[in-house]
């Protein structure tokens, strides 16, 4: 009894050369160069299975994600966050409102009996009419109505826009702090780098009895608080990306490796050029100034309220009873196809203190309109103000850290090392020097950092339209 041998998924992928394959080939021996080509073959499906099934399972392997450029951020904000797609549904919902301001009144279809008997047979009234009614209201209500509701797809798509600047706005500050939590963190392995360096330093001159073995555990000490320091700023970094992320309008937990960092940007912060800037793209103002218009809108349309409305009908009309009569139908003959007409006129007799009321409403809003939109305009003014003046001082900060002070601590930090390795210098004020270089660094990122969102702020300054209680106070 032959057994059937059965080849496991191993034993395919398993390369074994047969007996003699690099021996010369004997052409007269065709069984074993059929042998030889049948397993050249076979090896080479076999290579082919294995590459085809490493190209199905590639795209399944994790891939690392992109680098998040500042541009990329705030477009990805602008496409995915719900409160623009919340704003974009507000002026669907405004137009389809102006719709409906627009819309005729609903006609009225109707059938009456009159002269039912009573056993309420309707069959036996004396007339049956069926027909239509259509109110036409004066000329110039449903336009007004139509314009107060075009006020509103205006006031929408202001709105939409001012969410984008706010939104624009706030991926800004948040795309800053990760970024300034990363520098922060680039500073102090830059100060790792250079305290290792002392390290080395230290060491070898530890070796040579120049320097007491103290001098070694300091520097792990302040090693050792550095590590702390980094992994503070690991976590702080951690959270300005999952701050970011949120502003992203996806999870926190996404991972995102930031492609940009901070840089200076020279911007000329007239405080003239940008109030004149703020008044006219201001959507904010322009908010305001079309409420104005809506208000003046609403007294118009509620003076018209008093017009009167005409109430058309038309019905067609069965008649019983009607002549001829005769000995046999006594009762007369039924007459179909009469019809009638119906005019009418609504007249305001016990309804002038509701519309009179709704003019006294629509003005009192007008003049409210018009109060806020002063008040709103001053308030503008003010924050652009405050805004390019905290603008000012920080690009004065900037300029005078970054030309002044950060050359001559690195300046001081190059003398110092070179004092030490001479032993003109002792541990602690190396030390010192090393702790002044990494503040300076970071007093750097720090004004850098507050620089730029001063810019983000004065951007938006005309969009918020407000100042705290201290803004006012200075």
């Amino acid at each position: 009894m032959s057994v059937k041998k059965r080849y496991s998924p191993i034993r395919f992928f398993s390369f074994k050369r047969p007996q003699g394959f690099c021996r010369p080939v004997n052409f007269q021996r065709q069984k074993g160069f059929w042998k030889t080509v049948m397993w050249s073959m076979e090896r080479s499906i076999r290579v082919l299975c294995i590459m085809s099934m490493i190209v199905l399972v590639s795209p399944c392997w994790p891939q690392p994600p992109a680098p998040l450029t500042f541009q990329s951020a705030v477009d990805l904000a602008l496409t995915n966050h719900p409160f623009i797609k919340a704003a974009e549904k507000e002026v669907q919902a405004a137009i389809a409102r102006q719709k409906q301001a627009g819309a005729w009144s609903e006609t009225e279809i109707g059938v009456s009996w009159d002269a039912v008997p009573s056993h309420f047979n309707v069959n036996e009234a004396d007339e049956t009419a069926f027909g239509l009614a259509q109110t036409i209201e004066f000329p110039g209500k449903r336009s007004s109505r139509k314009a107060l509701a075009g006020h509103d797809i205006t006031l929408a798509q202001l709105e939409l826009e001012r969410q984008k600047i706010l939104l624009s706005a706030s991926v800004k500050k948040a795309y800053y702090t990760a970024a300034y939590k990363a520098k922060l963190l680039q500073n102090l392995d830059r100060c790792s780098e250079l305290l290792d360096q002392v390290q080395t330093m230290t060491a070898n001159r530890f070796k040579l009895h120049v320097v007491p073995y103290l001098e070694v555990l300091r520097i792990q000490v302040e090693q050792a608080r550095l590590a702390n320091k980094r992994f503070d700023a690991e976590q702080q970094l951690s959270l300005a990306v999952a701050g970011l992320n949120r502003c992203l309008g996806r999870s926190a937990a996404t991972e995102t490796v930031l492609a940009d960092s901070l840089v200076y940007i020279a911007v000329n912060t007239g405080v003239e050029q940008a109030l004149s800037r703020a008044r006219v793209h201001s959507f904010l103002l322009q908010q305001h100034a079309v409420r104005t218009e809506q208000g003046l809108a609403g007294v118009s349309a509620s003076v018209k309220s008093r017009l009167p409305d005409l109430n058309v009908g038309i019905y067609s009309q069965k008649l019983n009873g009607q002549p001829p009569y005769s000995a046999n139908g006594y009762t007369g003959v039924t007459k179909r196809w009469y019809w009638g007409l119906q005019l009418g006129l609504s007249v305001p007799l016990f309804s002038r203190a509701g519309t009179s009321g709704r003019v006294q409403e629509a003005r009192a809003l007008h003049e409210q309109a018009v109060l806020l939109q002063d008040a709103m305009q001053r308030q503008v003014d003010a924050a652009v103000f405050m805004a390019c003046k905290r603008a000012e001082a920080a690009q004065a900060q900037v300029v005078h850290v970054r030309d002044i002070l950060v050359p001559q601590v690195r300046a001081q930090w190059q003398a110092g090392l070179e004092l030490y390795r001479t032993n003109q210098l002792d541990y602690l004020h190396l030390i010192d020097l090393l702790r002044t270089w990494y503040e300076t660094a970071e007093v750097h990122d720090a004004a850098l950092y507050h620089y730029l969102l001063s810019l983000v702020n004065l951007e938006i300054a005309a969009e918020e339209g407000y100042i705290t209680g201290d803004e006012y106070d200075q």
